[in-house]
């Protein structure tokens, strides 16, 4: 990634990646199953190289829940909304950095995003959580819909790593207390907003985290 504070910009340079032929896949699947008895949350995050099929990722997050796991998803694709639609994961977090759309709508206003929320539910998740604008999330659980929004003005050249931080928060809380759904999602915004005290990614405390917990504001929508 390239970090412009002057500008306020975060261009980033990703490629496809290798072309996965069906050895490797057979191999991953291998070590997938393995990994899977040590683990009690598999994070289903980014985006699919060349080569890989959508019922290949939705054989992963099936097995996952099928084994009583967490699954954890930020991502964006045929691949991830076919995940969603089954209601395979326990909670959703689309990527929407660089197009503002889902499940084939584009998202524009506020109540947009509630919907989108909500019908995520519907489908068989236990908690969605939406970015909206640069410094907030929507989140929705079968017990309602809030706005996440961060009390201070967040610089973009600030977000690099974000994404990740708040899924981190997001999953060390449930791994605490599965059913603790919006004080993970909470504790996520407060891992997002502790990374931003950063330029570029940072490995970021407990610490930190807990430093942050105030910094920003919880209103429930619906």
């Amino acid at each position: 990634a390239i970090i412009d504070p002057s500008n306020d910009t975060i261009t980033e340079i990703n490629s496809l990646g290798p072309n996965i032929d069906e050895k490797s896949l057979k191999q991953f699947m291998r070590r997938f199953d393995i990994s899977l008895k040590r683990a009690e949350c598999m994070v289903f995050s980014g985006s699919i190289p060349p080569g890989v099929p959508a019922d290949y990722c939705m054989e992963l997050v099936k097995k996952a829940k099928d084994s009583g796991k967490m699954v954890i998803s930020e991502s964006t694709g045929d691949h991830f909304e076919l995940a969603v639609k089954n209601g395979l994961l326990t909670v959703v977090k689309p990527d929407l950095r660089s197009k503002k759309e889902y499940m084939g709508e584009t998202l524009k206003s506020l109540e947009d995003y509630v919907k989108a929320a909500e019908e995520t539910v519907k489908m068989g998740s236990k908690m969605a959580i939406l970015s909206y604008e640069i410094e907030g999330d929507v989140v929705a659980t079968s017990e309602g819909v809030w706005l996440l929004k961060a009390k201070e003005h967040i610089e973009r050249s600030h977000l690099l790593g974000t994404g990740d931080s708040f899924v981190a928060g997001v999953v060390y809380r449930l791994l605490k207390n599965r059913k603790d759904l919006l004080e993970a999602a909470k504790w996520g915004m407060a891992a997002a907003i502790a990374e931003t005290k950063f330029i570029g990614k940072e490995f970021i405390s407990i610490e930190d985290v807990e430093m942050c917990t105030e910094s920003f504001e919880l209103s429930r929508l619906r």
